[in-house]
């Protein structure tokens, strides 16, 4: 149901006179009141405005700064570009995923590669030779992450090195943490 009205309005500490308002209400929910104000409202806002243009940007408003197209891109220690969909592999050693399910913590026996579960250990200790596919690549021109490579593991892909992630999870990693495979 929507209610339409021309009476002027008090926003916060403003009294809007607007082109029109009107007040949405929905089932089961709050009413919500829309105020459009008038050009002159808009004006009279800041002293660098004179009108509203066709693409919503206001007239002597300074066009939003354009990024570099030319992005840095991210390589791993043997030279390799770390882009979406390729595999990673874990190539350091220590590393270790707390955001894992209970079942998922423990650790991999390195002679037979076999994940050992520790339900009482707060993390998963990641074995070199883990894979996963990469998921994300924050460069540091978009956002300053700390660990710019997000990977996914998921238990029985990626086996080629005999290690299988014991349960589904996804980690961020620094790029000399982990090796692009493919």
């Amino acid at each position: 149901l929507l209610a339409f009205s021309t009476v002027p309005t008090l926003v916060g500490a403003f009294l809007v006179e607007p082109l029109s308002s009107f007040t949405e209400i929905h089932a089961n929910s709050r009413p919500r009141t829309c105020i459009r104000p008038s050009e002159t409202h808009l004006a009279s806002f800041s002293p660098f405005v004179s009108e509203v243009e066709g693409d919503g940007l206001l007239a002597n408003e300074p066009e939003p700064e354009k990024a570099d197209s030319t992005i840095e891109p991210i390589m791993d220690q043997n030279g390799r570009e770390f882009e979406v969909g390729n595999i990673a592999r874990v190539s350091m050693e220590n590393l270790r995923a707390f955001q894992v399910a209970k079942s998922g913590k423990g650790a991999f026996d390195a002679t037979n590669k076999q994940f050992v579960p520790n339900p009482e250990s707060p993390y998963l200790l990641l074995p070199v030779g883990l894979r996963g596919v990469i998921t994300k690549v924050y460069h540091s021109e978009e956002l300053s992450a700390n660990f710019q490579i997000q990977v996914k593991f998921d238990p029985k892909t990626y086996l080629e090195e005999g290690f299988a992630a014991p349960v589904g999870f996804t980690m961020h990693f620094a790029p000399d943490e982990v090796d692009c495979v493919v």
